[in-house]
């Protein structure tokens, strides 16, 4: 009789601690955005909690035959990915501007508003704005996919993915703003907490009942 109480004892501490490790598992892991962009000519890339206001910087760069890569870490909400595109000049028909990029989320319950964990720049997903972000948006216009010219192939960039900009290829008298968003919804950690408590209880019956036969 004793020793079954021992061996419930450390059965129930034992399924304890599992059931804590796997309900701190199941909110400690972080969404992972990982995106590749470049534009012609220039770009920042910044993430946002809000449609209009301008987020915090995670990457820029200025050679369109360069994959700029980053990744940011994601708490749950809403968020806003937001790129301001530079075409420097000087203005010519054979000086266009444009954003490329293909991005893709890593983590449970994250996805972007094609409802995936994947995105390219397209003219379905993105808007874009002369004015700021999230003021006066309308659809980009696409230039064709990765490989098309006279931009080539950007390696590390999915071929997928559109060239977008202004209905002017070579628009030059302001910088333009593009925005697409997602989405992370909370991961709860109390499914796991009523499934332990199911199973230590259930330990515990049967091991009282094992006893109670021995008697």
């Amino acid at each position: 009789m004793r020793n079954d109480r021992r061996r419930l004892a450390v059965l129930t501490a034992i399924i304890v601690t599992l059931v804590f490790s796997l309900a701190a598992g199941a909110t400690a892991g972080p969404v992972v955005l990982s995106a590749n962009v470049t534009c012609d000519n220039q770009f920042y890339f910044y993430v946002s909690s809000s449609p209009t206001a301008q987020g915090t910087l995670v990457d820029s760069g200025t050679d369109f035959q360069v994959d700029y890569p980053a990744t940011v870490n994601l708490t749950s909400g809403t968020w806003y990915l937001q790129f301001v595109g530079i075409n420097t000049g000087p203005y010519s028909a054979s000086n266009p501007g444009a954003l490329l990029g293909s991005f893709s989320l890593s983590g449970i319950g994250a996805t972007f508003s094609n409802g995936t964990q994947s995105l390219v720049t397209n003219t379905t997903d993105w808007v874009v704005s002369k004015n700021g972000f999230g003021v006066s948006t309308y659809t980009p216009t696409s230039y064709g996919t990765n490989g098309v010219g006279p931009w080539g192939t950007i390696a590390g960039i999915s071929s997928s993915a559109q060239w977008i900009w202004d209905s002017n290829p070579d628009y030059l008298a302001t910088d333009l703003y593009f925005t697409t968003t997602l989405t992370v919804l909370p991961e709860p950690a109390a499914p796991w907490f009523w499934v332990g408590l199911g199973i230590v209880l259930f330990a515990s019956s049967a091991t009282r009942t094992r006893a109670r036969t021995r008697i």
